[in-house]
This record gives structure tokens, C-alpha cells and sequence, in this order.
């Protein structure tokens, strides 16, 4: 039996029905113009978080000259230091530079070299093996790739059967399913 109403069964839904899911949608559209609202002022809100305490705090404190203060509530303000770094990811030229200006500062140490072969042969590993150069295999899944396997295998995408229920799936596989309404 399908869950989709066809013509013949939505004329035979009574009008109380109907006004009731209006309702519930009326209510569902509002909730989630509520929440982008929200979002909006949340955002708005952090954006002032970060001004204050990492432009105006520490500016008026450098100004005064004082790195640590304790109020009157007991308190203590101080400003802390930190660091936030990556390297280039797009522009290998850029990337060659700050791996060298790493080397020249004796950071050299960071740099690791990952060597990828896509499907290698079995005479490489031996190999890699018989000179005792360390190695490791790495075995992923992309993660959009895992989500269709599944939808795929519980029925979940259109025209697709289901072939597993789900206390088959092994409880390490971290499956959730979610019912979610959408409006257009």
C-alpha cells in the first residue's frame, strides 16, 4: 500500500480532516520562518560577541596599558593569544612557500610526506614490505556514496525495493532515519 494519496482518496477525506492539516501546516511554516529569524539574530548576535572580545576588549586594554584586570565581581579579564593557521589549499605555489619558510624555521619536523597510490598491486606492498619502508592503507568510504547505499538498500529511494529491515544493520554503522515534512 502507498503512502502517496492519489485523487480518488483525497476527495474522500472529510473537510474537519483537511482544516486540521492546514492547521498543522499554517503552524509548521511559521515555526521555521521563526527559526530563519532566529538564525538571523543569532548570527547577527555572535558577530558582535567576536568584535567585543577580540577588537574592543583588548584595544581598550592595550590603550590603558593593562593585560589582566580583576573587577569588582570578582572577575579577572585578561586578553589571551592564540593561533589559527592552515596551509594554502588551492594554490600549490603558495603552499610550496609556507612548507619552505617552515623548513627555514626549523619547523621542518611538520612537514610529512603522504604518498597515495590508488589501488596499489599486491607486488608493491611486498615490496614496500621487503625494503621495510613504512607504509599504511587507508580504507574510506565517501561519505554521500554510504547515504545512497543505504537509502538504496532500506527502499528508501524512489523506485527502489527495500532489502534489509533495520535491526539487520549492525548497530556500528551509526544509522539515523528522520521523517521530515517539506512545503514548497
Amino acid at each position: 500500500m502507498s503512502n502517496e494519496l492519489d485523487f480518488l482518496s483525497i476527495n474522500s477525506i472529510d473537510d474537519n480532516s483537511l482544516k486540521e492539516l492546514a492547521e498543522k501546516t499554517k503552524k509548521l511554516k511559521e515555526k521555521r520562518e521563526k527559526i530563519k529569524k532566529l538564525e538571523i539574530e543569532l548570527k547577527a548576535a555572535k558577530k558582535e560577541e567576536a568584535e567585543i572580545s577580540s577588537e574592543d576588549i583588548p584595544t581598550f586594554l592595550n590603550t590603558i596599558g593593562i593585560k589582566e584586570i580583576k573587577l569588582l565581581d570578582n572577575s579577572k579579564v585578561s586578553i589571551k593569544k592564540d593561533v589559527y593557521v592552515s596551509l594554502p589549499k588551492k594554490d600549490e605555489n603558495k603552499k610550496k612557500e609556507v612548507l619552505k619558510f617552515l623548513a627555514n624555521k626549523g619547523g621542518g619536523y611538520l612537514i610529512k610526506n603522504l604518498l597515495i597510490i590508488e589501488d596499489p598491486g599486491k607486488s608493491l606492498i611486498d615490496f614496500l614490505k621487503e625494503e621495510e619502508i613504512r607504509y599504511s592503507i587507508e580504507k574510506n568510504v565517501n561519505t554521500n556514496s554510504l547515504k545512497a547505499f543505504f537509502r538504496d538498500l532500506l527502499g528508501i529511494n524512489k523506485n527502489s525495493i527495500q532489502r534489509i529491515e533495520l535491526n539487520e544493520i549492525p548497530k556500528e554503522v551509526g544509522l539515523f532515519i528522520k521523517e521530515e515534512t517539506t512545503i514548497n
